[in-house]
């Protein structure tokens, strides 16, 4: 299984998704303004939805498919949003940047800042 780093900025840690993120992803996944802007996220969001959400994340970076960041804010130590390249093509060298932030931290340059 690839090892994935932990990375900082000023404000932020990007760090490996876990389960324990779970309650946060389907708090803030649920808010219409979040799935308005992702085609990924189904509105209402599923209960139980977060928790296949991370397992599959997690076994599509041990299949090399994508790698995924925890958006953490260093100041509260709080999640607040996902970074991913994902379908990585290693043969045509490409790959898709996908991320979403909690509404509530929009505007803030925490997106221009993880990516």
């Amino acid at each position: 299984m690839p090892i994935q780093p932990t990375l900082e900025t000023t404000r932020l840690i990007l760090r490996p998704l876990s389960l324990a993120d779970a309650p946060s992803i389907q708090c803030m996944a649920s808010v219409r303004e979040v799935a308005d802007t992702m085609i990924s996220i189904p509105h209402p969001y599923p209960d139980g939805e977060a928790e296949q959400y991370i397992r599959r994340k997690i076994s599509e970076l041990e299949a090399e498919r994508s790698v995924l960041f925890a958006i953490e804010r260093k100041s509260e130590k709080a999640f607040c949003g996902v970074i991913e390249i994902r379908d990585i093509e290693r043969e045509h060298s490409q790959a898709e940047l996908s991320f979403w932030l909690a509404v509530e931290v929009w505007g803030q340059g925490y997106m221009s800042e993880a990516h």
